[in-house]
């Protein structure tokens, strides 16, 4: 796994912000998401945009977190409303805010990146990809001081799914874009 300098395309999303384990939990939030998203897929004649692929935001290590319930991220799915009129895309937050999603617009940002194949088992996949590229990813970033200009925890890996692939992306600007929680920072170990 290497990684390459790729800019996060602009983009909005909806989500919901979860704290837990990183582990099945997390999958069985993610299931549910899914089937929301596939339901919003059905509104996309009537709104015009693009409904996309799943996302998530991870904030903490779960190496490094005593407590594995206290791990924040946001998931949720990413689309694109550019052929919606202002009053069409507030209605359209509006709608999904009753369904308990929450709306971001990320900006075109620098990130380092890498993927990595879905295969079966798929929590496999999940496992080995993270592996491979937190790793690798934290001594670049610390190697560049990119997380010197934050004050504390305010950072968030992105990944998105497709159904064949998982996209890592580590921001290396508009860090304020990718901390959505309003959960607190976990007790270290």
């Amino acid at each position: 796994m290497s990684l390459q300098p790729k800019t996060f395309e602009e983009t909005e999303a909806f989500y919901k912000q979860y704290q837990g384990p990183f582990d099945k939990p997390l999958f069985t939030a993610f299931d549910k998401v899914m089937k929301d998203r596939d339901l919003i897929k059905k509104d996309e004649k009537k709104y015009e945009y693009r409904c996309g692929n799943a996302f998530g935001i991870y904030h903490d290590d779960p190496d490094v977190v005593k407590d594995q319930d206290k791990l924040r991220a946001e998931i949720g799915f990413l689309f694109d409303t550019k052929a919606l009129s202002d009053e069409e895309r507030k209605e359209l937050v509006k709608e999904y805010g009753k369904k308990g999603y929450s709306y971001a617009k990320f900006r075109n940002t620098r990130t380092y990146y890498e993927n990595f194949p879905i295969r079966s088992p798929i929590v496999l996949s999940f496992l080995i990809g993270g592996k491979k590229f937190y790793p690798l990813v934290k001594q670049k970033l610390k190697d560049e001081n990119v997380l010197s200009k934050l004050e504390g925890s305010e950072y968030g890996f992105v990944e998105t799914y497709t159904d064949s692939e998982i996209n890592f992306f580590a921001p290396t600007e508009n860090f304020e874009d990718f901390y959505l929680t309003s959960h607190p920072t976990p007790e270290p170990k």
